[in-house]
């Protein structure tokens, strides 16, 4: 289960990211207007985000402690929700560049596009929390088992 988790976020950001790298080198309108939470150009923000997503999937993959990578996760998905609760703070609503100009391409209701990304912010950082907490209780159970019988009855 956990590595179905891993796979899907790697996916999710391999998706995205590729979205906004191939939007941000095209010549769309809104490339150059200001994001309305962070005050840069929306095509410096795709290539920026897009890196981020590119060098946290690279993270998630080689990186050999769990924590760690659940860690990046969850910082990530959180970044995602805030970054989306900003937007919508500031009067941004469904309009949101996250996948680039792919909404255009595929003609789907921005609010439908809003709600799944939503959906898939919330599914990398409640995921990434559940990873880490089951984690941590096996890591838990296991300490516990291996301390000697003395020890184990005045942890009770």
């Amino acid at each position: 289960m956990k590595k179905a988790f891993i796979v899907s976020v790697c996916l999710i950001l391999l998706a995205t990211a590729s979205a906004k790298l191939f939007t941000a080198v095209g010549h769309v309108p809104m490339l150059e207007q200001k994001d309305p939470v962070f005050f840069v150009l929306n095509r410096h923000l795709l290539i920026g985000v897009a890196l981020i997503e590119l060098v946290a999937m690279l993270l998630v993959v080689v990186l050999k402690n769990e924590i760690h990578r659940y860690a990046i996760i969850v910082l990530l998905g959180g970044n995602f929700m805030l970054y989306r609760a900003a937007l919508a703070a500031a009067g941004g609503g469904a309009s949101c560049p996250c996948l680039g100009n792919m909404v255009a391409w595929t003609h789907v209701n921005p609010n439908v596009v809003n709600f799944v990304l939503w959906g898939i912010a919330i599914y990398i950082f409640l995921g990434g929390c559940l990873a880490l907490y089951m984690r941590n209780r096996q890591m838990r159970v296991k300490n516990y088992r291996a301390a000697p019988e003395s020890i184990s009855h005045v942890a009770t």
